[in-house]
């Protein structure tokens, strides 16, 4: 099957269409830097600011935001099922960790951080798309002598992790 993945950089004040960028990648997750260099390169300046859906939070489009001197604005997994009223009401589910870019980690309810420690590839089960990049964040310490442990974690559990989409520079 052949199919393709379109992004699309608009200016906000004019709505003026400044690039697109067709991929045959099935997921936009690691699509906005090539898609913001594009209307970059069409307006001929770097924007001070800049905003994207929540699929694109991610270390590599932040990374990407920090590295151009852009500010970049990204609403949360949280902030966007909060607007559409589709936020899982665990208050444990990693809908309500809390990512800080500047530190590569996640904040539990506990106020524990949840470390980076492993990025591995997925191989993905149709040989013509793209393998997926996992990054996992935990801490087994926190979780251990956590006083949530019993509602945050399943009986087979010994810690949370938290699995995200996306890759480091």
């Amino acid at each position: 099957m052949v199919a393709y993945n379109i992004q699309s950089a608009v200016d906000y004040d004019t709505k003026l269409i400044c690039a697109l960028n067709v991929t045959q990648n099935p997921t936009d997750h690691y699509q906005l830097p090539e898609v913001a260099d594009k209307a970059i390169n069409n307006i001929g300046k770097v924007p001070k600011h800049m905003s994207a859906d929540t699929i694109y939070l991610n270390q590599i489009s932040l990374s990407y935001f920090v590295n151009k001197g852009i500010d970049g604005l990204i609403p949360t997994r949280k902030q966007s099922k909060e607007k559409i009223g589709k936020l899982n009401p665990n208050q444990f589910h990693k809908d309500h960790f809390y990512y800080i870019s500047d530190l590569d980690l996640f904040m539990c309810q506990s106020g524990q951080p949840m470390y980076f420690y492993k990025e591995y590839t997925q191989p993905n089960e149709e040989p013509d798309k793209p393998d997926k990049i996992k990054r996992l964040y935990n801490n087994y310490t926190a979780c251990k002598y956590c006083i949530h442990r019993k509602s945050c974690l399943t009986d087979k559990q010994t810690h949370k992790t938290i699995t995200e989409n996306g890759g480091a520079d």
